[in-house]
C-alpha cells in the first residue's frame, strides 16, 4: 500500500482551495477582506459571525449551508473565509436556482404557478417558511394569481 506523503496531501487540498478563490475577483477579495476584519479578532473570525459577514457581501447561505462550509470549527481565519465566499452563489446563481426550481412545477410551461400552490412549496421545501413569512414573500414581490414566476423573482431579489 502507498501513503501520500504529508507535504503532497497539503498541496492537494491548498490546490482545491485557490482553484475555488481564483473565482473571486479583485475587488470581491478586497471587500471580503474589509468585512472579514471588522468582524474578527487576531485574524480569526468566530463562526458565530460567518453569517452576517458573508450576507454583508451579498451572498445569503443558508443555515445548514453555513454549518456545512464551518464543519464544526469555531474560528475560521481569512483564506478559510475566502473559501467559504466562494463557494457561495452570487445572486445571479441564486435566480437562475430559484426560477429553475419554479420550471419544475410549471410541467404546462406557462411561467405561472398558482398562489396555492407556491405556499405548498414554501411550507414544505428545505428550512419551510410560516404563513407569515410566505404573505411577506408575496406581498414584496409584488405577486397576482397566479404568479408570473420570473417578475415575481427578479421584483423579489431586486
Amino acid at each position: 500500500a502507498t501513503h501520500s506523503h504529508p507535504s503532497s496531501r497539503t498541496y492537494f487540498f491548498a490546490t482545491i482551495i485557490m482553484s475555488a478563490i481564483e473565482l473571486l475577483d479583485e475587488q470581491q477579495i478586497e471587500m471580503a477582506r474589509e468585512c472579514f476584519s471588522i468582524h474578527a479578532s487576531a485574524g480569526k473570525l468566530p463562526s458565530a459571525k460567518l453569517a452576517t459577514v458573508l450576507r454583508s457581501l451579498n451572498v445569503n447561505p443558508t443555515t445548514q449551508e453555513i454549518e456545512e462550509m464551518s464543519d464544526g470549527v469555531v474560528e475560521v481565519d481569512f483564506p478559510g473565509f475566502l473559501e467559504m465566499l466562494a463557494k457561495c452563489p452570487t445572486p445571479d446563481q441564486a435566480r437562475d436556482d430559484v426560477l429553475a426550481a419554479f420550471r419544475a412545477y410549471d410541467v404546462a410551461q406557462t411561467g405561472t404557478i398558482s398562489q396555492a400552490e407556491f405556499k405548498s412549496i414554501m411550507k414544505n421545501m428545505g428550512e419551510g417558511l410560516s404563513d407569515a413569512e410566505i404573505s411577506n414573500m408575496l406581498a414584496v414581490g409584488g405577486a397576482s394569481d397566479p404568479i408570473q414566476y420570473e417578475t415575481f423573482v427578479t421584483t423579489y431579489l431586486s
